[in-house]
């Protein structure tokens, strides 16, 4: 029961990182594509 615990645990530690880096990824996607819309709106 212990080593099922600790190995859950250590996935846990593994997989949020790469989860955050992903949503870090998605939320800097959609910042870009509204900075480039305010630009091509104010480059007119």
């Amino acid at each position: 029961m212990a080593d099922f615990q600790t190995s859950t645990h250590r996935a846990k530690w593994i997989f949020s990182p790469l989860q955050l880096i992903e949503r870090y990824k998605a939320a800097n996607q959609r910042a870009k594509q509204m900075l480039d819309t305010v630009c091509h709106f104010f480059a007119k």
